[in-house]
């Protein structure tokens, strides 16, 4: 590994076991407009829940796609949301070695609770949904974590588990290892990341070898 100073992490996927839960949410919402989102469906692993219910059902009026997005926030606050196994060991030996930071589009009140409640530690940047106006691929929201921390490209990794996260990291210069949360290592791999894991245990041990 180059010579890295600071991990970014993803949020969903990566610190909290979210899609499938934000999934069956949503369908529980959708129900009542005749609409479902397929379980093979992976559109909306890494998406804006409000960016993905415009483009899987265009058809919908944007009155009613931010009514089922901001009902799901409530839900989603409401409930706790697993974390991924193994996550709290990498960010504990993350944050004895680097600079860490989390970059997601989920809210900021969401993420301080979740990393309260499930005792998380000291991130040295947060960056949310309401620091950034474009949803990745875009890399606006790597772009601001990168200013925040002030580290260059080169010597900042990103753990990310979606393809348009990957994408977005690549596209700031910096090195992205993918996490198999949701995808499988071909299609991590193929949208660019650096590394494929299958689980933060395989992360961790490559992390601490190099």
């Amino acid at each position: 590994m180059k010579k890295i100073k600071a991990i970014v992490f993803d949020y969903d996927g990566v610190i909290v076991e979210s899609e499938l839960f934000r999934r069956n949410i949503l369908n529980q919402l959708l129900k009542p407009h005749g609409k479902q989102i397929k379980e093979d469906d992976k559109r909306l692993i890494g998406r804006k829940t409000h960016q993905f219910l415009q483009e899987a059902f265009p058809e919908m009026t944007d009155k009613e796609t931010i009514s089922i997005r901001e009902a799901w926030q409530e839900q989603r606050m409401k409930q706790s949301i697993p974390l991924v196994v193994g996550v709290k060991e990498t960010i504990d030996y993350a944050q004895k070695t680097f600079k860490t930071g989390i970059t997601t589009g989920s809210t900021k009140k969401e993420v301080q609770q979740t990393i309260e409640n499930q005792q998380l530690g000291e991130f040295n940047i947060i960056v949310t949904g309401e620091d950034f106006s474009s949803s990745k691929p875009d890399p606006e929201c790597y772009h601001l974590a990168l200013s925040r921390l002030e580290t260059q490209p080169e010597e900042t990794l990103i753990i990310e588990d979606s393809l348009a996260g990957i994408k977005a990291g690549k596209t700031t210069g910096c090195t992205v290892y993918g996490l198999g949360t949701y995808h499988d290592q071909e299609e991590i791999l193929t949208a660019g990341a650096d590394e494929y894991f299958s689980d933060h245990t395989a992360l961790l041990q490559f992390l601490k070898k190099h």
